[in-house]
């Protein structure tokens, strides 16, 4: 009697493989010269630390993504699902935040001189921002 044995990712697993793999293209194509990724979806990536300078995530869902400590100055979130980011000590200085769903985002210590932002967005809890 012969045994046939069938490994069976974890659906779990390759996700995190797909999500990772993504993540590793939007940096290599930023490399290249790309900065418009309007509209991807890209949830709980993680971006510390990255330069992404001038890049363009206009109605991206960027839910829960770690841009802790990213250099993100000149970048477009306008109209972005940006729930549960974290962007703690990112350069955000220049930044298009308009429109942007910032619930529950944390930007403690974001450098924010020049950004754009809504009403909305100051109405909907952003976390560690003083406001003066």
């Amino acid at each position: 009697m012969q045994h046939c044995y069938l490994k069976v990712n974890n659906i779990g697993e390759s996700m995190t493989q797909e999500k990772k793999r993504k993540e590793e293209l939007v940096l290599e194509e930023y490399q290249k010269g790309k900065r418009d990724f309007k509209g991807i979806e890209l949830r709980l990536a993680d971006f510390r630390g990255a330069n992404l300078e001038g890049i363009d995530f206009t109605g991206a869902d960027l839910e829960g993504c770690d841009f802790r400590d990213a250099n993100l100055e000149g970048a477009s979130f306008k109209f972005a699902k940006l729930k549960a980011a974290l962007f703690s000590f990112a350069d955000l200085r220049r930044a298009d935040l308009r429109f942007a769903d910032l619930r529950d985002a944390n930007l403690t210590g974001a450098a924010l001189e020049g950004a754009k932002l809504s009403v909305g967005n100051v109405e909907i809890g952003i976390h560690g921002v003083e406001w003066k």
